[in-house]
C-alpha cells in the first residue's frame, strides 16, 4: 500500500490504427441493360456484372470477357465500361447462327481476364466465380433475352390476291418460322418492286408495297 503524497508523469503517445482488407471482391450477380425480348442479327446487348464491392480493370495487357451460351458456337461478351464500379459493363453482337431461348453464360467460369488485373481498392484480386447458369443472380434469372440470329436459307410465300394496285396493303403467309417477331425483312417481287415488311408472328406477315 503507497501511503503519503505521490505523483506520476502520465505519457502519452498518438495511436494509429492499421486495417487490412484481406476480403476479395466477388460477383453478386449479373443482369442485363437491354429490355426481355428477342433479338436478331446484329442486335447489340449490353450484360452488367455486379461486384460485392467497387473494383478497377486494368486493360493494360488484355480485355476481360464474358463467354456466353448461343448455340453451336459460343460467343464472348467484352469489357465496355465500369472500372472503379461495383458494375462492369459488357457488350455482345448477335451474330449469324446464334441461338438462346433464355441468355446466359456457358458456366461459372465464364468471366476471363485475358490478361487484364481486376482488383479492389486495397489491390485484392476479385473472386472471377459467377452465379451458376440458370440459379439465382444468374443472368437467365434476371433477364429474359431471347437471341435469333438464324438467317433462313428459303421461304415459302402465298397470297390470296391475284392483282396487285399501287399503294396496296398485301396479307402474306410465309411458312418459315426462323423470324424473330417484330424484325423487319426486305423482299423482292418478280416486277421488281421493293416493299418492306413488319413482321407480326413467326409466319404471318402484313407488306405494303412501295410501286
Amino acid at each position: 500500500r503507497l501511503q503519503g503524497d505521490w505523483s506520476s508523469d502520465v505519457c502519452s503517445s498518438d495511436l494509429s490504427i492499421l486495417l487490412i482488407d484481406g476480403v476479395a471482391p466477388v460477383v453478386q450477380s449479373l443482369a442485363s441493360a437491354n429490355a426481355n425480348g428477342t433479338y436478331g442479327l446484329g442486335a447489340r446487348l449490353t450484360l452488367v456484372s455486379h461486384f460485392s464491392e467497387p473494383v478497377r480493370v486494368n486493360t493494360a495487357s488484355g480485355v476481360p470477357t464474358l463467354q456466353l451460351e448461343t448455340g453451336s458456337t459460343d460467343r464472348v461478351a467484352t469489357y465496355l465500361a465500369g472500372s472503379g464500379t461495383d458494375s462492369l459493363s459488357f457488350t455482345y453482337t448477335v451474330q449469324a447462327g446464334d441461338t438462346a431461348s433464355d441468355l446466359d453464360v456457358v458456366s461459372s467460369a465464364a468471366l476471363a481476364l485475358n490478361g487484364a488485373t481486376l482488383f479492389d481498392a486495397a489491390g485484392n484480386p476479385a473472386d472471377l466465380t459467377l452465379p451458376q447458369p440458370g440459379s439465382p443472380g444468374s443472368l437467365a434469372a434476371n433477364a429474359a433475352l431471347v437471341v435469333s440470329g438464324v438467317v433462313p436459307q428459303r421461304l415459302s410465300i402465298s397470297t390470296a390476291t391475284a392483282v396487285i394496285s399501287e399503294g396496296a396493303t398485301l396479307a402474306v403467309m410465309i411458312s418459315s418460322d426462323t423470324l424473330a417477331p417484330g424484325s423487319t425483312t426486305y423482299w423482292q417481287f418478280s416486277r421488281s418492286e421493293e416493299h418492306t415488311s413488319e413482321l407480326q408472328s413467326p409466319c404471318n406477315l402484313v407488306c405494303r408495297l412501295l410501286l
